[in-house]
């Protein structure tokens, strides 16, 4: 069974310096940043006004200001796997409108993204392989924080702290074909392996 997931569709940007706001007393970046990343990321299918936001320091040793975007209408779909398959046609239009925003965000500063919203950068390429999606089932959903290393002090696993982690997710397609990945909160991928369920020839390497 699936594990949950559990942070909701969150995207972090780190800010960088030239967009920090020297007068506040946090660096925090300024109103103009904050405005023009959200309306990149209302391509995603919200408003603005719709889009919530808070400033948290990330990063070991000196933080970065980052800005934190909550997608607050997407955390019921993404509250339990049950949630994603039984909204399967919200969360591929969503997938498919993912890729632009992500590319667009990604040239505003470095991007992590939550368990929601690195599963969702996945479907967003499993859909360039087989189009047609009419059955979804998370099989596994895990996460592997990336611990603080030497002096730095460990700031937990919370994603709005610390943002860096990989994701292992296996997703089986139609009831015909496996998907292993492990992607980077960054939208790397490291390992995308897919396998068929019901192809005997196939399996043994027949084609």
């Amino acid at each position: 069974m699936a594990e949950e997931f559990l942070e909701g569709f969150e995207i972090a940007i780190q800010v960088p310096e030239q967009f920090w706001d020297r007068e506040s007393e946090s660096d925090d970046p300024t109103s103009e940043y904050v405005d023009s990343v959200k309306v990149d990321a209302s391509e995603l299918g919200f408003s603005t006004n719709e889009i919530l936001h808070e400033t948290r320091e990330t990063g070991w040793g000196a933080g970065i200001p980052t800005l934190i975007l909550i997608f607050s209408g997407l955390t019921a779909l993404f509250f339990s796997a049950k949630k994603i398959e039984e909204n399967l046609d919200s969360w591929i239009r969503l997938a498919r409108r993912f890729t632009s925003a992500f590319r667009k965000l990604s040239d505003r500063g470095r991007v992590y993204l939550s368990d929601a919203a690195a599963v969702t950068l996945a479907l967003s390429r499993i859909l360039t392989e087989i189009p047609e999606i009419k059955h979804l089932e998370m099989v596994a959903v895990h996460k592997f924080p990336i611990a603080a290393g030497g002096w730095y002090e460990d700031k937990g696993t919370q994603f709005r702290v610390n943002p860096g982690r990989s994701y292992l997710f296996v997703i089986k397609i139609n009831r015909e074909r496996v998907y292993v990945i492990c992607i980077k909160s960054t939208g790397e991928v490291e390992v995308w392996y897919s396998f068929s369920v019901d192809d005997w020839l196939e399996f043994h390497g027949v084609r």
